[in-house]
């Protein structure tokens, strides 16, 4: 989150404001999409944002709305923000740089793609529990 905090001072100290509508670029929207469930392609992880093998069910629920509650406030605090002029970086390549509305939007699909792993999970299992055996 501390990209979104580094955009949102900068934008704020550079006055890069505007209630848009905002269009964003070709290759954000492409990457946008890469990012949106189902997967179209898979690509390991960083090592950067590799999961931790081993957490207890409470403790990822805990800290996944707790990034829920995070992210609301940086949106909050980015209100009346140019989100096409404001830019961020990448929290997995630190090279790349895009939109800080985008940031935002590939945020949001990183979170749903989450939650459609965990129903493919969910969705394995129930299958295997509900298999008769032979």
């Amino acid at each position: 989150m501390r990209g979104f905090d580094e955009a949102i001072a900068s934008a704020r100290a550079r006055n890069l404001t505007s209630n848009g509508p905002f269009a964003y670029p070709l290759l954000e929207r492409f990457f946008i999409q890469t990012i949106e469930p189902p997967p179209r392609f898979r690509v390991r992880a960083p090592s950067v944002l590799a999961p931790v093998r081993e957490v207890k069910v409470a403790d990822v629920l805990r800290e996944f709305f707790e990034w829920q509650d995070q992210f609301a406030h940086r949106l909050s605090a980015a209100d009346g923000l140019d989100l096409r002029r404001a830019r961020t970086r990448s929290p997995a390549v630190s090279w790349i740089r895009y939109s800080l509305g985008t940031g935002f939007v590939v945020f949001l699909a990183h979170e749903r793609r989450h939650i459609w792993q965990a129903r493919q999970v969910r969705q394995e299992l129930e299958r295997r529990l509900l298999r008769p055996t032979a």
